[in-house]
């Protein structure tokens, strides 16, 4: 990514990040931080530390392109990820050039 020469955020300071234990979070956009470096660009998707465990451990490692074996039960909840990352990746920030 080589040195960084922007940050982009997609939510003003006044909106809370999405619930991603309910399904309400459809309604509402998923809060993404870009990353610009002078070699490349990382996307970062903000889980909120009061998601469910399991449901944030799933995300995080579907995000990152990591199986996820589901036990049974969870088939429910892996579906739920893959709409959480789907919704994600529609999303884009615009960069905001460092000072």
């Amino acid at each position: 990514m080589g040195k960084v020469v922007e940050v982009g955020l997609n939510w003003s300071p006044l909106n809370n990040p999405p619930s991603l234990n309910w399904r309400d979070w459809r309604t509402k956009p998923q809060h993404i931080i870009t990353v610009g470096g002078r070699d490349g660009t990382a996307n970062l998707l903000i889980v909120p530390s009061a998601t469910n465990g399991p449901l944030a451990g799933m995300v995080l490692r579907r995000a990152a392109g990591l199986p996820v074996e589901p036990r049974r039960g969870d088939v429910a909840m892996l579906d739920t990820v893959e709409e959480i990352l789907t919704a994600a990746r529609r999303q884009r920030t615009t960069g905001k050039p460092l000072g």
